[in-house]
């Protein structure tokens, strides 16, 4: 498969993810927000996956294993970065002035939203605060950034 093809199958994933997301704006906030969280990293993979080659195994497995959105958006700034001739830092910024509400949110959240937690303190599971809004401010911030990711070179 060239590189184009799994840009393009990552990219399918992703918007998928979004329109998922989408449809359960209102009816289910918690997993509105894990599917956001599925499509914003493969979002970034689809568009990391133009540069490496993912016919090799190892390359490839750590691709697919990699789920740290911080990392996964730091490789993608060192590589697209030294493309561009910007620092990984620029590129870095930039994201962060398109999602900064996944930067407040801190990525680990799309994790914990698959599990209930337990509150050890208060001795109950902790619930899930997540609005409807929030889920419409994300929303909003992943499609600015499909729009900036598709446009690098």
């Amino acid at each position: 498969m060239s590189a184009g093809n799994w840009k393009d199958l990552y990219w399918k994933y992703a918007s998928d993810d979004l329109l998922v997301a989408e449809m359960l704006v209102e009816k289910n906030p918690r997993l509105c927000i894990y599917h956001l969280g599925q499509s914003l990293e493969k979002h970034l993979k689809a568009i990391i996956g133009k540069r490496l080659n993912l016919s090799n195994v190892k390359v490839s497995n750590e691709f697919v294993r990699d789920h740290n959105i911080e990392q996964i958006i730091s490789r993608l700034c060192e590589i697209f970065g030294a493309e561009m001739g910007v620092s990984k830092e620029y590129l870095y910024a930039q994201i962060q002035s398109i999602i900064p509400t996944f930067f407040k949110m801190k990525f680990h959240i799309f994790n914990k939203v698959r599990y209930p937690r337990w509150n050890f303190k208060k001795k109950q599971p902790d619930g899930w605060s997540f609005k409807e809004q929030d889920c419409r401010t994300l929303i909003r911030e992943l499609n600015a950034l499909r729009n900036w990711l598709d446009a690098l070179p």
